[in-house]
Parts: structure tokens; sequence; C-alpha cells
């Protein structure tokens, strides 16, 4: 636009872009939330945990999630508990476990889980994943 004098004027002033720009922001804020709340409902539902072998967070504790009864299960201590920990280390994204120890469940506690899984220890030299060589006890 021409104002007296000869001078153009911005069609777009400092206040303006500034809040073009904050809105903006506060649009793309707001799909991100909704984007979150979204999966985490969808996360809540009754599905099975993200991974199937955990440790609890108190203690450290390796445990894994029985699928038919919808419950955690601490593992029975064997003579490969370190095999056993590298399995459940590799099935939890991480390269190795680089220690182990053994607790017992009788002084520490259930922490919350339901039952126990024993390990088949003749089946763990060939094994690629923990559930594999697991079975209810």
């Amino acid at each position: 636009m021409a104002k007296e004098g000869g001078r153009t004027a911005a069609c777009c002033s400092r206040p303006k872009v500034a809040a073009l720009i904050v809105g903006t922001l506060l649009f793309l804020t707001g799909i991100g939330a909704a984007s979150w709340a979204i999966v985490t409902i969808l996360l809540q539902s009754d599905q099975e945990p993200l991974y199937q072998v955990q440790l609890s967070p108190g203690d450290s504790r390796l445990a894994v999630f029985d699928k038919t009864e919808g419950t955690w299960r601490l593992l029975c201590s064997s003579r490969s508990n370190a095999r056993v920990a590298g399995l459940g280390c590799e099935e939890m994204g991480f390269l190795r476990a680089l220690a182990h120890s053994e607790l017992d469940v009788r002084t520490a506690g259930a922490n919350g889980t339901s039952g126990f899984f024993c390990v088949d220890e003749g089946g763990l030299p060939l094994a690629q994943r923990l559930l594999d060589v697991i079975s209810v006890w």
C-alpha cells in the first residue's frame, strides 16, 4: 500500500508476525498433546505389556509376563542364572547383562508378582528368547 508521501507500509507488522508464530506453536502443541492422549488411552487397554520380560523397579528382579494368567511371575533360580539374565536383557533390548545376583523370595517378598516360572536348563544353550525356555511352576 502506498501512504501519503510515497512511503509504503508493510502488510505484516512485527506484532502480527509474532502473533502468527505464537498461534502456530500453540496449534502444534495442541496436536502433540492430543496425539499423546490418544496413544496413552489406546495403550491402557487390556493389551499385553511392551516387553514380556521386565525388571521390577524396586529391587531389579527379573519378571516375566504370563499371558494365560495376565500376571507377572518371577523366575526360579538355577545353575544357569547368568545365561537367563543375558537372555532377559536381550529380550528387553539390551546387548547383554553386565551382572546378576540372586534374591531369596522368602526374605525379599514376591513384590506384586504371582507364582514362578522355572527355566528348562536343557534348552538354554540354543535359546534365542527367554520365553522359549520357561514354564509355570
